[in-house]
């Protein structure tokens, strides 16, 4: 069994190296090759070239890497190639690569084998465009030379890419001119007048020469003139519009006047003739342009203005379906031209006899014109005097307050509204007050049958309020307008009236009895300060004069 099996594993390691032999030892990437930084430079200007190399999937021994470009258009600035682990470097310097129109690499493996894995490479040196360089393309291309090499199994070279392997074998650098900004621009015109349909060209000129500046050039009004890349200026319609042309940052202008082309009238439009009537004038027939709306008459001769009539001050038409007009001289019809005008006045005549009244106005039965206005009542202004006395009863004097009267109990129903019913005080005295209020004329009447007055009873602290009543009676001089005096009457003390007494006037007193509020003593506070020490001191004195006057005592009784 094992002797079976041992062939047959010989057999598929023996496929499995045909089949690895048979897969190439590199495979070309899309972005290989040689690539540049700009497609366009200036002199002065700098950018870089590098020169992409792809791994490879067998180890090399060696490797040749090398540029070319036109020395005499660039100048290597800057130019260093990377190292590679286990291979020497050989590069070519700045003068020599500037010399001889490369820039190069080379790299040798330090065991002589093929034992150094490649996984990549970007050989990169910047360059700048040499003053005074002419413009045109360039291209950096790779060197014919250039190759990867590693070593067959018989040790022999093998070499694994050269520059037809690459993607990119070379790169195109287009040198322009240095930048040029302009300084001014100026124009042929600074006016321009066109017709309509018409072109002009404007020249525009701009310092320094050799510009690299493109004159650039735009209209304000495009519907009025248009204006070219070239400069060609073309009127459009009736009207005024700014061309610019502008190289950077500098601009000149024209401005463009155009005109309407002569019409040729070739296009009328019949007016047909209107008759006048009394407020509006009529025409005879003429014609209107179409394109310019300058007036013919009917044999095409220019006219002036519309050919109109004389007024009609006999055409009216008079609307009969109402009465436009209503005044106080009666009622006619308007015509619809002119409201103004109207035909024969006609006499009102009055829905009905006798007169307004309260209810009703005197209208026309014609055209509902008012003839005379419905009556209105009219108001009564009533006044009630009295007076009103404060009394002090109490302690504190009386202060400000407000107190309310009210008028009730009529002896016929009367609608009154109230203008005045409060009297403010301030103070022990007596004050004048009135009861104001109003009625309507019509219940004038009703009110001389009288009325009660009485205080309204408030609830102030302190007061004791005059619940007296009065009855009050009006009486009139001569109509209902006017109040000529009052009459008051008391009522006794079984609340009824007594005629026998009338009264001139009537007051109500009122009592203010409020006690002068409790003050509690103050606390008595210890004395401290300067005070306290004074007092200290007297003391003190007064107690040594009194040691001293004891002594003297002692002393002269003790000597006899």
């Amino acid at each position: 069994m094992n002797k079976r099996i041992v062939p047959l594993l010989l057999s598929i390691v023996m496929m499995c190296s045909l089949l690895v032999s048979a897969v190439p030892a590199w495979a070309e990437p899309a972005d290989s090759g040689v690539s540049a930084s700009v497609t366009q430079a200036s002199p002065g200007e700098t950018f870089s070239v590098t020169l992409k190399v792809p791994g490879t999937a067998k180890p090399i021994n060696e490797m040749s890497l090398k540029v070319h470009f036109n020395k005499a258009v660039f100048e290597v600035t800057e130019y260093t190639a990377p190292a590679i682990t286990g291979m020497d470097l050989m590069q070519s310097n700045l003068s020599d690569a500037n010399r001889n129109g490369f820039f190069s690499a080379g790299y040798t493996s330090k065991s002589d084998e093929a034992d150094v894995a490649l996984t990549g490479l970007e050989l990169t040196a910047k360059f700048k465009v040499k003053d005074g360089a002419a413009a045109g393309e360039q291209q950096f291309t790779i060197g014919e030379d250039v190759s990867v090499g590693s070593l067959d199994s018989s040790g022999l070279p093998d070499i694994l890419m050269r520059k037809a392997d690459f993607a990119k074998q070379f790169v195109a650098v287009k040198v322009v001119a240095a930048p040029k900004p302009a300084t001014g621009i100026t124009l042929n015109k600074s006016e321009l007048t066109l017709t309509a349909g018409e072109s002009a060209s404007l020249t525009a000129t701009v310092t320094p020469e050799g510009s690299t500046d493109t004159v650039v050039w735009s209209s304000s009004k495009t519907d009025v003139a248009t204006v070219d890349a070239t400069g060609k200026v073309t009127a459009v319609a009736p009207g005024e519009a700014i061309i610019t042309a502008k190289a950077g940052t500098k601009k000149a202008t024209c401005t463009v006047k155009v005109q309407a082309a002569p019409c040729t009238h070739t296009a009328l439009t019949p007016v047909p003739a209107k008759d006048s009537n009394c407020s509006e004038k009529g025409w005879d027939a003429y014609q209107k342009c179409d394109q310019c709306g300058k007036l013919f008459d009917m044999n095409n001769t220019p006219l002036a203005e519309i050919p109109y009539r004389a007024l009609n001050d006999n055409a009216h038409d008079f609307n009969t379906s109402e009465w436009g007009y209503k005044e106080a001289d009666g009622h006619a019809h308007v015509c619809r031209y002119n409201a103004a005008h109207h035909d024969t006045v006609q006499l009102h005549t009055p829905d009905h006899e006798g007169g307004a009244t309260y209810d009703y106005a005197v209208k026309c039965r014609e055209c509902g014109h008012v003839l005379e206005q419905q009556r209105e009542h009219g108001s009564i202004r009533i006044e009630v005097p009295f007076k009103l006395t404060v009394k002090k009863t109490g302690e504190m004097a009386p202060g400000q307050e407000t107190f309310k009267f009210a008028v009730e109990k009529f002896g016929a129903p009367t609608t009154y509204t109230v203008v005045q019913d409060t009297v403010e005080t301030n103070g022990e005295k007596t004050y004048e007050g009135k009861f104001i209020f109003t009625i309507r004329d019509d219940q004038a009447g009703n009110l001389s049958e009288g009325f009660v007055i009485r205080q309204v009873k408030g609830n102030a602290a302190g007061w004791t309020y005059d619940e007296t009543k009065f009855y009050a009676v009006p009486v009139f001089v001569d109509s209902y307008e006017s109040v000529g005096g009052w009459s008051f009457f008391k009522f006794d003390q079984n609340n009824e009236l007594d005629y026998n007494n009338p009264l001139r006037e009537i007051g109500f007193t009122n009592s203010f009895n409020a006690k002068m509020p409790v003050t509690p003593p103050a606390p008595e506070t210890p004395k401290t300060g300067d005070g306290s020490m004074m007092g200290l001191s007297i003391a003190l004195v007064i107690v040594s004069g009194a040691a001293l006057m004891g002594t003297a005592l002692y002393s002269r009784r003790k000597s006899r």
